[in-house]
């Protein structure tokens, strides 16, 4: 008899976890001079394993683990190593099953309390054989991505805290051989680009690939080689093509992009990056100093020209201008920094050059002119083009001065009435007043200041972008020093500032990345104690000011998703993030639990006196913010259960709608939607409270912006009346305030859009209409713009890059097609957004090439031109963003989800393997291997080919 024997007859009939496992004791004991005890242990695990193929998540086999493994006999980093092995078989791939061998690992190594080396992974083992166990969870990860969700068996979840376990084992990577290297380097590869990983997992499997990169003799060499020939054919016209001296297609991507993304990473406001970027598209473009400039103003004033004609009005022309005239001319100046080093290029002769070459655009200057105000309707702002004024052309050429961009003497002869007649509104403002601008500034803001006064400095400031550097400077130092608990009364007027003029937040993001404001900001909230101030209902009130601002950064510039720091500590957004989130009273437990009873009784108990004083001092910011969503559903349930009457519970609602409560209504807000969506809007009680809140008045705008989509997503115009479950609630009410606070007073408009982010993309519905969008601006001489990020949230990487190949390739053109992918792919973005070059090249083209291998010679050629033009040129523009982020930020890190070196071996051996039965692959690998730029630059491809 076999412990497969044993195993499948205890399971059968109904034999306990116990006594199957003192079988299986017996039956080592008898044949321990036959076989090693790990033999035994991994004979025993696969004998269970054997039988979850046929009997998927059963719970008496998982017994039958988890017995085996807390008892000792088989050793935890024994059957960690049997099943990741085991899940190699499809036969294993059920995902409650997988979840469950997972659990039993977790579970097991939680209960232990041991260290992950030693029990998860065998102690004294290298790291070299760590990654093994690493590459299967790998694996796993791949397999759950295609397996269904199950939400009481989250797979994922599971996998990924294996894997993050696994991760820190490994200690030493220079002790592992260079073909182990590659092996994981491969399989990390092949898996990033298709699971999704928590933050923290993906960063320290990134570390991990960054040691092995750095530590591996070849792969570093070959990076140094791609540098040294990318400075070499840096004249080479084979990437950019015979038509680049008239292009405004690649540059007016790159600015839309740093707009698109302004106030987060890779946006305007992150500076670094920001010119690194400019580096990198300069070096790219092999274009000489003048030709570069007169591209870039050439394309700064289509893309400002073309912005009044849009649906997007006033709102996005000062936007727009205010990054041209206030922020590109400091990214500029810092940019011939970073290029004067080293090279004798005179880049300021050149922008004397480029500079005239604006007049041969008159009408373009034109349209830049047209001054838009960006409160009016969009109707007002087009007949204001009569209106002309001359201030546009002035005030850039004035910013280039001011940032030695150009010499003074040659403003005063080139341009002699824009010298003299242009001036810098608050700038002369201070300088009447004898102050300096910041200075001048801060008198402006003071607490003392009425909100007409304020009012007014804001509109002469956003039309006056000379200020907005000083402002932004301003803004971000008084929030610094004022995101302080001793005294949060100043913070929360200036966050009431800044939330009633949006504009402003604007300007900031052009500047600053607002990260910069929501750490400190965020920090706050997590560390504020009322106990010790003196009026602790005036403290929450301030405090409540400040988070509500600080959620509508977080939600508007989608700020969730990034890091966010304050010095050396990590702060997590899942407070704002998960204040909806409804939690078990019985699961409460210490603070947290007293907390609850003591604010349950405080709103919704008939003999409550109100709110006092003790309730706020004992209870932290943090927790009522976290406990809220609670509170109102435990009074709801209460109501609906007649523990409670009904004029209870209003009156308990109505705290929330009071400065007191107020700011934690987002999280309670989409707590109702959510449940009243659960519930199949058998919800009365829960539609009278939403009611109720959302129709009061005033309720803050931030809360509105943050649920009005999702209000009209659920209460849509076709929501059948006999939802209507109480005599008073009416969705008609609720549709109209969610409406008017988008803006919108048309109902046949609000399909359009539901997003906060509204703006360029206004009325495209599809990724594939967003592309069609950009190559007609770009056939027609306009500056297009893609908003990458929005078509991801249309559709998945794996099927926005193939619709957009077919788009490209539908027009039958080879340099704006190339362009366009060439931003999309290798074009970095914030962290939230997966990088597409990977998916692209292992994913796409594959397919792609399978495809086309099927139609006609003629049809394969014109393929083979357009995908060579995308690969090489993508690639290149690759290798040269990692070699701008390592001279401007000293940042070695893939942000293209892989290094290029790693990208291209594989390529070439992709090409290689397939070239025998596919034209195209053969086709492309020749076509690429005779390019000696890009040969040059990619050494590690032709290595494989």
């Amino acid at each position: 008899m076999s412990l497969n024997e044993i195993t499948r007859n205890c399971y059968q009939n109904g034999i306990t976890a116990k006594k199957w496992l003192s079988l299986c004791k017996l039956f080592a004991s008898k044949n321990a001079a036959h076989s090693t005890p790990e033999a035994l242990q991994m004979e025993m695990c696969h004998s269970v394993l054997a039988l979850l193929s046929s009997y998927p998540g059963d719970a008496s086999l998982r017994r039958y683990l988890k017995t085996a493994v807390e008892d000792g006999f088989l050793p935890l980093h024994t059957f960690v190593s049997s099943f990741l092995l085991g899940v190699r078989s499809t036969e294993l791939h059920d995902a409650d099953t997988l979840d469950m061998l997972c659990r039993v690992a977790l579970d097991s190594y939680h209960t232990s309390g041991n260290q992950p080396i030693g029990s998860l992974v065998s102690a004294g083992t290298s790291s070299a054989d760590i990654l093994t166990p690493i590459q299967l969870t790998l694996q796993l990860l791949r397999t759950a991505s295609l397996l269904p969700i199950t939400p009481l068996h989250p797979l994922h979840n599971s996998a990924s805290e294996l894997l993050y376990l696994l991760l820190s084992c490994v200690s030493d990577v220079s002790t592992i051989p260079t073909a182990h290297a590659f092996s994981f380097m491969n399989e990390a590869a092949d898996a990033l680009p298709i699971i999704r990983l928590p933050p923290i997992v993906r960063q320290n499997l990134e570390n991990i690939l960054l040691q092995l990169y750095q530590n591996t003799d070849d792969t570093r060499l070959a990076l140094d080689t791609q540098v040294v020939h990318s400075q070499q054919f840096a004249g080479t016209g084979d990437i950019i093509g015979p038509s680049s001296e008239s292009d405004i297609v690649s540059f007016s991507l790159l600015f839309q992009s740093l707009l698109l993304y302004r106030g987060r990473e890779y946006g305007a406001g992150d500076g670094p990056h920001a010119v690194a970027l400019l580096v990198s598209f300069h070096r790219l473009s092999s274009w000489n100093p003048a030709t570069f400039y007169k591209q870039l103003l050439h394309s700064a004033i289509n893309m400002l020209a073309h912005v009044n004609i849009s649906s997007s009005g006033g709102a996005q022309y000062l936007i727009t201008r205010a990054f041209i005239t206030g922020r590109l001319p400091a990214l500029l100046a810092k940019f011939e920094e970073v290029e004067v080093e080293g090279t004798k290029s005179d880049w300021r002769g050149a922008m004397h050059l480029a500079v005239p070459s604006l007049f041969q655009h008159s009408v373009l200057l034109q349209g830049c002119e047209v001054p838009l105000d960006p409160h009016a309707s969009d109707s007002q702002n087009s007949n204001s083009s009569t209106s002309r004024s001359t201030s546009f052309i002035g005030e850039l050429i004035h910013q280039f001065s001011e940032f030695g961009l150009v010499e003074q003497s040659f403003v005063s002869t080139m341009f002699p009435t824009q010298a003299n007649e242009f001036h810098s509104k608050i700038w002369s403002e201070a300088h009447d007043a004898g102050l300096e601008i910041k200075a001048y500034l801060e008198t402006k803001f003071a607490a003392d200041s009425s909100e007409d006064d304020i009012a007014g400095i804001v509109q002469r400031i956003l039309k006056d972008p000379c200020s907005h550097a000083a402002f932004s400077e301003l803004i971000l130092k008084w929030f610094l020093a004022q995101a302080s608990p001793l005294d949060i009364e100043p913070l929360d007027h200036l966050c009431k500032i800044l939330q009633s003029h949006p504009e402003m937040i604007d300007i900031l993001s052009l500047h600053i990345k607002l990260s910069m404001l929501a750490s400190p900001a965020l920090a706050l909230l997590e560390d504020y104690e009322c106990e010790t101030v003196g009026d602790p209902q005036t403290a929450v009130s301030h405090l409540g000011g400040i988070v509500l601002f600080l959620q509508s950064i977080l939600a508007r510039f989608n700020l969730p998703a990034e890091k966010l720091m304050l010095g050396e500590r990590k702060l997590n957004t899942a407070i704002l993030t998960s204040a909806h989130v409804i939690y078990r009273v019985e699961e409460l437990k210490g603070p947290e639990s007293v907390s609850f009873h003591s604010w349950s009784k405080a709103l919704f108990d008939s003999g409550s006196e109100g709110i006092e004083d003790g309730i706020l001092r004992s209870t932290p910011p943090r927790t009522l913010l976290k406990l809220a969503a609670t509170l109102v559903s435990s009074a709801i349930q209460s109501c609906s259960d007649r523990k409670i009457d009904k004029d209870v519970l209003n009156n308990g609602i109505s705290f929330f709608r009071g400065p007191l409560l107020n700011w934690t209504l987002a999280g309670i807000v989409k707590m109702l939607l959510l449940e009243i969506q659960h519930r199949r809007f058998i919800a009365p009680l829960h539609l009278d409270v939403l009611q109720q809140l959302v129709t009061f008045q005033p309720f803050p705008k931030i809360v509105l912006h943050l649920s009005a989509g999702a209000i009209l997503r659920l209460f849509t115009q076709s929501t059948p009346i006999q939802l209507s479950q109480t005599d008073t609630f009416d969705p008609t009410s609720i549709r109209r305030v969610a409406l008017q606070t988008l803006g919108v007073s048309d109902e046949s408009t609000t399909n359009t859009n539901l997003s906060l982010t509204s703006g360029h993309s206004k009325g495209h519905n599809s990724a594939r209409e967003l592309i069609q969008h950009a190559l007609t601006d770009a056939a027609t001489g306009k500056a297009p713009i893609i908003d990458v990020e929005r078509c991801l949230l249309l559709m998945p990487p794996t099927q926005f890059l193939p619709a957009l190949y077919s788009e490209l390739a539908a027009i039958r053109q080879i340099e704006t097609p190339r362009r366009i992918a060439t931003h999309i792919l290798a074009t970095p973005r914030p962290s939230s957004s997966p990088p597409l070059l990977p998916i692209f090249l292992h994913v796409t083209l594959p397919t792609l090439i399978t495809s086309i291998d099927k139609v006609s010679p003629t049809e394969q050629a014109i393929a083979t031109d357009l995908l060579v033009a995308i690969i090489s040129s993508a690639l290149t523009a690759a290798l040269h963003t990692e070699w701008a982020l390592v001279s401007v930020c000293s940042e070695q890190r893939f942000v293209l989800g892989q290094s290029t070196t790693i990208l291209a071996r594989r390529l070439g051996g992709d090409l290689r393997r397939k070239a025998g039965k596919s034209p195209m692959s053969g086709a492309i690998a020749r076509r690429l291997a005779s390019s000696q730029p890009f040969v040059s630059n990619f050494p590690s491809f032709m290595a494989e080919v």
